[in-house]
């Protein structure tokens, strides 16, 4: 079986590839341009990807083609009627990497919430050395038990995000972008409603027509001056223009970003000049990225493949 990965560094190092590697022979490549996807792919029974775009053209080019491998749990990259015309399975990996992403978002609140990073630099300036006082209280801290908790997208992640609110103490309410999922543990809330009463909100939700700028000029001015917001989602569920505008307008109190409209981060991003505001943490779409939510991604499509071989059910997009 011939098998393209088109984007190992994606997916990091020190990883183990020996199961990927007993299912046929593996073709390995950095990064994938999306005019090389036809030539790399041309003689693939199974492509593995995570940002290469596979459009009807595409798709309808290779011909060897069998099946097309996510990376990760979204396949808005893929065009799936068209793989669904020619009999291509299109697959992904599912709740990979949840604690990984929730334990991410709690680290971007508290840095949020207790102001590390003013602390720190109080500290680091030498103010500390010169201070009378043993303790420096100038940024306010509140405590999260004290704290309505909105989450946004109630899914794997979502789900394991309102367990680690509640177990601080918070208050959890949580609006379902897509009105599938119910959580009887925590109080469902229209997306205005989450918006008035969160002192702290954090996207857990796929891009889709939905999602895409929720959070908008009208959201902002919504929610709590008090109230930060972290996305561990997709970049384009925020509008960064009016992140920006409402950061400067003080309509909220921080945010922290692991997720942006580009990525890596444009040299013409407006988010730059932001970054000397300590209000505003970006990680670089490292959420996701624990070496064991890294194996587990290569396992899993490991896995599929061997489904697929055997003529069994795999984690197949539902097309």
């Amino acid at each position: 079986m011939e098998i393209v990965l088109l984007d190992q560094k994606s997916l990091g190092e020190k990883l183990n590839f020996d199961k990927l590697e007993s299912m046929g022979s593996v073709t390995y490549y950095d990064y994938t341009n999306q005019e090389q996807i036809i030539e790399r792919c041309a003689n693939a029974e199974v492509v593995i990807t995570n940002k290469g775009h596979f459009d009807k053209v595409t798709i309808e080019a290779l011909s060897h083609l069998k099946l097309i491998c996510m990376t990760g749990t979204g396949y808005d990259k893929i065009d799936v009627e068209a793989a669904k015309d020619k009999e291509i399975g299109v697959c992904n990996v599912l709740d990979y990497c949840s604690n990984s992403v929730a334990q991410h978002t709690l680290a971007l609140v508290l840095q949020l919430v207790n102001h590390m990073n003013y602390y720190r630099d109080y500290v680091k300036s030498g103010k500390y050395i010169e201070d009378d006082a043993f303790t420096h209280y100038e940024v306010q801290i509140n405590e999260i038990a004290q704290m309505t908790w909105g989450i946004v997208g109630m899914g794997s992640i979502g789900g394991k995000v309102a367990k680690i609110a509640q177990a601080m103490g918070a208050k959890v309410i949580y609006y379902s972008t897509s009105g599938k999922n119910q959580q009887d543990a925590y109080e469902r809330v229209n997306f205005d409603d989450l918006l008035k009463r969160a002192d702290i909100i954090t996207i857990h939700a796929p891009l889709n027509d939905k999602t895409k700028d929720l959070f908008d000029e009208a959201a902002f001015s919504k929610m709590k001056k008090s109230a930060i917001l972290v996305n561990v989602g997709r970049g384009d569920i925020v509008n960064e223009e009016a992140l920006i505008k409402a950061l400067k307008l003080d309509l909220i109190a921080g945010a922290a970003l692991d997720v942006l409209s580009k990525e890596p981060m444009s040299k013409a991003s407006k988010l730059i000049p932001m970054l000397e505001d300590s209000r505003l943490i970006i990680t670089p779409h490292v959420a996701w990225a624990s070496i064991t939510a890294r194996q587990k991604v290569i396992d899993e499509v490991a896995q599929n493949i061997t489904e697929y071989v055997k003529g069994n059910s795999y984690q197949r997009v539902d097309v």
